[in-house]
């Protein structure tokens, strides 16, 4: 939501959340890295989430049943500890299996946290997350895994050695910092994810400066019910 957690970006960055609730039915968040202190050092050890819990939500770990949706988003920032590679607890993995359980099994699942999976990731400088994604949801079933920490943006089908069924991961770009990297590099994007369990279309936007809006650049569908499309 911010880059150096102040106040007055947390301000800005709730006016935009404001903005775009009016757009859509609901909002899901969880926090990143830049979202605590770096440098306020005594604020990081006392209230490190105290300002995004006031401006932005007050749950770090969230569980969202939509229509057709559900949605685990967890905090992995760690104030003290792995600031850049993040972590995950035991609580949270117990958060998340009984969250996907308790969905309905049309219903796609969506699980959402800021820190890369070291597994899929691509730079050694922005280590993630080392443990395995079966893991943090108990065996329940996954179908997309959103991420961001790396600024470039990425579209990775898996598979579940276990089951053989078909995951997305889906790591962010930047859609409002100079902070692009790899392709992204010098690049605002998003991805805009639609459909269903049986139809699922990915799309990643990025900015064409003569056009002044964002424009679909990579497109792709997917039937996370059985195999690829």
């Amino acid at each position: 939501m911010t880059q150096r957690a102040t106040r007055s970006q947390f301000i800005e960055a709730r006016d935009w959340l404001r903005r775009a609730a009016q757009l859509v039915e609901n909002v899901v968040v969880c926090p990143g890295n830049h979202d605590i202190p770096m440098f306020r050092v005594w604020e990081r050890i006392r209230k490190p989430f105290q300002l995004y819990q006031e401006y932005i939500h007050p749950d770090l770990d969230q569980v969202f049943y939509g229509t057709d949706v559900t949605i685990v988003a967890l905090n992995s920032v760690r104030p003290w500890s792995r600031l850049v590679q993040g972590k995950l607890s035991h609580k949270q993995f117990e958060m998340t299996a009984e969250g996907f359980k308790k969905s309905d099994e049309e219903k796609l699942h969506v699980l959402v946290f800021h820190h890369p999976l070291i597994t899929f990731q691509k730079q050694d400088h922005h280590p993630g997350l080392d443990v395995p994604w079966q893991k943090i949801s108990g065996g329940e079933r996954v179908d997309l895994v959103l991420t961001g920490h790396l600024h470039d943006s990425e579209v990775q089908l898996m598979h579940d050695e276990a089951t053989g069924k078909p995951m997305l991961i889906i790591s962010s770009g930047t859609s409002a910092s100079k902070r692009g990297r790899g392709k992204d590099s010098g690049r605002n994007s998003f991805n805009l994810i639609e459909g269903s369990r049986g139809d699922l279309k990915v799309q990643t936007h990025y900015y064409d400066i003569k056009a002044k809006t964002f424009l679909v650049t990579d497109e792709a569908r997917f039937d996370c019910a059985r195999i690829r499309l």
